[in-house]
């Protein structure tokens, strides 16, 4: 029999549980700290480990793209239609009729990039990366990372923009008329603002800190210099009129962050977890729950 791979899960969440439960693939999930590696060593001591085993372990930059995994039956909805941390619809759709039990599995994307592709991996690589639909992008490290935070400013960055549109049409009395407008005359877009601003809830802790290093990779590598920082992050003072070949501009990922960050804080949204929905299970209701929050007479009150 081919030997299989042993893969080690850090961080196990909805991603991870994902491809912990395909089975029947028979990979060995190894329960034991990988390296003598716990939860809470740090940075640093991550680096020693892993140069220790340099001539052993071979690193890919990678990231996953889409919801979690999970099985699907014939009848399932396809992914666009699924409810998932990923309100857009991507991934791999699940097969109606296989003898391969992974192929009746959503599965997202896991891109990865640099010199050593996972499918060259000399233990069972072939067959792991066509389990986790692993698609290498570059013999670089980075450019996995990128398409990463790119495809999410489009995904999350749209979410932020709905709720804050949503929770104001709200405050207005046209929450109905913007959301039958969305319906009648930009279906997909409403579709994804109905699917995406309620899952969100959960995840906006999360999606904090995300939306921070996403301006960080529009600032550094795709030339979008925010007023106030220099190449290094520094703040500066600045007019209107950025450096030649940078555009300035103020800091939109930024601001999406913040809104997160209410949420996540400051409202009973920030409460929900995955799993166990209580408040803002539509984007009515966290549009109205965000309107009462944010309510000016609220606000005076504090």
């Amino acid at each position: 029999m081919t030997p299989l791979a042993t893969v080690g899960i850090l961080s196990i969440g909805d991603m991870g549980l994902g491809p912990a439960y395909y089975r029947s693939l028979q990979f060995c999930f190894n329960r034991n700290p990988i390296v003598g590696l716990r939860p809470g060593h740090s940075a640093q001591k991550w680096t020693a480990e892993f140069a220790h085993l340099r001539d052993k372990v071979q690193l890919l930059d990678g990231g996953i793209i889409g919801g979690p995994p999970h099985p699907q039956s014939a009848n399932s909805p396809p992914p666009a239609t699924t409810t998932s941390s990923n309100p857009l619809p991507s991934g791999e759709p699940a097969r109606s009729s296989s003898s391969d039990p992974v192929r009746n599995w959503y599965r997202p994307s896991v891109v990865t990039s640099g010199p050593n592709p996972l499918h060259d991996a000399p233990v069972s690589g072939a067959h792991l990366s066509a389990v986790l639909n692993a698609r290498h992008i570059h013999t670089d490290l980075g450019p996995a990372s990128g398409l990463k935070m790119c495809f999410a400013s489009i995904n999350k960055g749209f979410v932020a923009i709905a709720t804050q549109a949503m929770s104001t049409a709200a405050q207005l009395g046209v929450l109905p008329e913007l959301q039958s407008h969305l319906k009648e005359y930009t279906p997909a877009i409403g579709g994804v603002a109905e699917r995406g601003v309620p899952n969100m809830c959960p995840k906006a802790y999360r999606w904090v800190a995300e939306m921070e290093e996403i301006a960080e990779t529009m600032r550094v590598f795709g030339g979008w210099k925010t007023r106030g920082s220099d190449e290094h992050g520094a703040g500066r003072e600045t007019g209107s009129e950025g450096e030649a070949g940078h555009a300035e501009i103020g800091d939109l990922f930024g601001a999406a962050s913040d809104i997160y960050k209410f949420i996540a804080d400051q409202s009973v949204l920030g409460k929900e977890r995955v799993g166990a929905r209580e408040n803002g299970t539509t984007a009515e209701d966290v549009a109205k729950t965000l309107a009462g929050e944010l309510s000016p007479e609220k606000q005076t009150t504090h």
